[in-house]
Parts: structure tokens; sequence; C-alpha cells
């Protein structure tokens, strides 16, 4: 029984299958073409959108109430957006709204404005961070600590080698005070596997005083402390040696 279909059949069977793989492209040209249109139209919005909100931003900023001021660095980063978190930077007003209230007399709205720094990832003002560090206590006397912990912490989020070295500093000057651990978990975030020795010196160092303390029999709440500090230097410089065998 011959069963080599004939011409008309063959014909048919090429027609079926040219029509189903012109479908499958047409589909996909049509997704992709919706997809770029979204993406367009996302863009335009925010290209629209950004003269305003930085209006917006920046006259709450510049309020007479510095909880109202406080609030307008807040909304930057309030609920996900297409910059927090992204490797995309930040647009031009938001890091000159930043650095202007870094300039702000209200100890809290500075320290506001350097969380958001840290949230937004904005590696340009590391530097300006740094100075502001070293300048804090003559210019936030009694206020400082607060704003120095965020700087810690925002400096642990932006890393880099100036991070680095500034964070590798802190800590070898550091004698178990309560910032000692903010520094501890900003080389954390860092996640810079150059600062192991650091730790490993810190960690010996704490320890050493925490066994001194304990030969001259002092309140286990007090040497307990730095046993805590050192624990923790030396449960992060594992952690960044293992990342790297």
């Amino acid at each position: 029984m011959d069963v080599t279909p004939n011409l008309n059949e063959a014909g048919m069977v090429r027609y079926i299958l040219s029509y189903k793989q012109q479908k499958i492209k047409i589909k996909g040209l049509l997704e992709i073409t919706l997809k770029n249109f979204i993406l367009v139209m996302t863009l335009m919005i925010n290209l629209l959108l950004q003269p305003l909100l930085s209006t917006l931003h920046a006259e709450q900023a510049m309020s007479g109430n510095s909880i109202e001021r406080k609030k307008a660095l807040r909304k930057l980063t309030i609920k996900p957006g297409p910059y927090r978190g992204a490797e995309a930077e930040a647009p031009l007003w938001m890091t000159e709204l930043l650095e202007n209230a870094l300039a702000d007399p209200n100890p809290t709205v500075v320290a506001e404005a350097v969380d958001q720094i840290g949230n937004l990832k904005i590696r340009s003002l590391s530097s300006r961070l740094i100075t502001l560090y070293n300048e804090s206590d003559s210019k936030f006397r009694g206020y400082s600590e607060r704003v120095q912990n965020s700087i810690i912490e925002t400096i642990g989020k932006n890393k880099g080698a100036e991070c680095s070295e500034f964070l590798s500093d802190l800590l070898e000057d550091d004698n178990g005070t309560p910032s000692g651990f903010t520094i501890l978990r900003a080389i954390k975030n860092l996640n810079d596997a150059g600062l192991t020795a650091v730790l490993q010196d810190y960690a010996i160092r704490m320890e050493t005083i925490s066994l001194k303390l304990q030969e001259k029999g002092v309140d286990a709440l007090i040497y307990s402390n730095f046993e805590r500090h050192g624990a923790l230097a030396r449960e992060i410089a594992d952690s960044l040696g293992g990342a790297n065998e």
C-alpha cells in the first residue's frame, strides 16, 4: 500500500506548519512590542514626574519645621521605588537634596539624610559623610553619636576602598564602646575580606581586656561586654575568610 502523501497533502502540511510558525513569530513580536511600550511609558512618566517630585521634596525639605524636613527625606524611600536597592544611580535632584540636608542645623534631620544616602547607595557622597563624621563632635554637641552611628551604617552600605579604610581606622581606635557593635555590623555589610586581619586583632584585644578584668575580680557584666565585642569580631572575620576560600 502506497503511503506517500500526494502533492496536495504535502502542500497542506507545509502550509499548516508555516502558518503555526508565523503565528508563533507574531505572538512573540506582540509580546516584545507590549513590553517595550510599557517600558517607554514608565520612563516617560518618571521623566515627567521628576521635576514635580523634586520641587515638592525641596519645598518640604526647606520647611521651617524639622519634623516636616525629616518627613520629606523619609518619603524618598518610604516605598520600594525605581531607585531603592537598584544598581542605577539615584537622580541628581535626590543627591543634591540629600547633600544639602547634611548641612541642616538639626542633627536628627542630618541623621535622616545620612540614612537615606545609605538606602539609595549614593556612593558619591561617601567622602562628604566621612568629613561630616569628623566634624560632628563640634557641630552636634550632645547629639553627635546619633549622626556618627548613621554615618557608620551608611558607609558600610556604600562600600569601596575609602569606606573600608574609614571603618578599619574606627575599629582600631575602638575600645569596646557601644559604637563598636555598629562598626562591626557595618564591616559585615561592607563584606571586604581585606579587613579580616583588623577584625582578628580587634578580637584578640577585646579578649585580652576581658581576661585582665576577670583577674581583677571585676563584675561579669563589665568584662562580658568585651567578650561580646570579641566574639562578634571573630564571627565576622570567619565569615569574610570563608567567603574567599
